[in-house]
């Protein structure tokens, strides 16, 4: 039994890195904490560092201080939550209860606005200069691949994607690999060098990552989204073969159509 467990978690170790957790929230908690503000949970940074003293002092006791809140270390920033909806919600006395805030979050709000925020990134291709956006309007098919040079599925896999970009690049298709981790330029030259892999490259910032991560809801790589007119087609998460069949099926449907 215990050889037979081992040997399936081999198997998905083989399909799939793990960079980080892509563990979801699906609350903002603001808690008052001797006299300071501690926010966890979602996190709608930009909002609470700005904004927020404005719309607590109102409903707080005057020994709380609601400037420089505290953000824990553990906290997921959230794209959407500064909507007016939460402004309301946090000016609201009766959503504190002995100086705990909580704010749940509309899952499908949340997945709208990190789909938009993905829709007006803008890259930097490795090798040329200037930015361009992540999703070319021109192309009608567009595949972002999530990979990291020392990722073994994604090696194993790539030799596929480079297929898929070959065939289907007259007809539409646009190809993009996106570095997951921050690595070097050097890194990724030498990784294209091994592979013989010469697809279009880009080192995703942090905040893009993440996005991607919160959307598939899967902490590893490789993963793989497939974008038609601009629009989400499907997720692919990982680099087990019935993912690849899955791509070819989908992106030869757009194709042809």
């Amino acid at each position: 039994m215990k050889t037979a467990a081992l040997t399936l978690f081999l198997l998905f170790v083989q399909i799939s890195a793990f960079p980080q957790s892509a563990k979801r929230n699906s609350f903002i908690k603001i808690e008052a904490t001797s006299g300071k503000l501690v926010a966890s949970g979602l996190v709608p940074e930009p909002y609470l560092k700005v904004m927020a003293a404005d719309d607590l002092h109102t409903v707080l006791s005057p020994d709380v201080s609601t400037e420089g809140i505290l953000v824990d270390e553990k906290a997921e920033k959230l794209p959407y939550a500064w909507n007016e909806e939460f402004k309301a919600a946090l000016r609201d006395r009766k959503r504190w209860a002995n100086g705990v805030f909580i704010f749940e979050v509309d899952e499908e709000k949340r997945r709208e606005a990190i789909l938009e925020s993905i829709g007006r990134a803008e890259i930097k291709l490795l090798g040329e200069k200037g930015k361009k956006p992540l999703l070319d309007k021109g192309k009608k098919v567009t595949l972002l691949y999530l990979f990291a040079t020392w990722c073994g599925p994604c090696r194993n896999q790539l030799p596929f994607i480079s297929t898929l970009d070959l065939k289907y690049a007259p007809k539409g298709l646009d190809v993009l690999m996106i570095d997951a981790d921050d690595e070097s330029e050097r890194d990724i030259e030498e990784f294209h060098k091994s592979t013989n892999i010469s697809l279009k490259t880009t080192i995703a910032e942090s905040e893009l990552t993440h996005e991607f991560l919160e959307l598939s809801e899967f902490g590893g790589i490789p993963q793989a989204f497939l974008f038609s007119d601009g629009k989400l087609v499907r997720i692919y998460r990982g680099g087990a073969p019935k993912e690849n069949e899955r791509m070819l099926e989908d992106i030869t449907a757009i194709i042809v159509r």
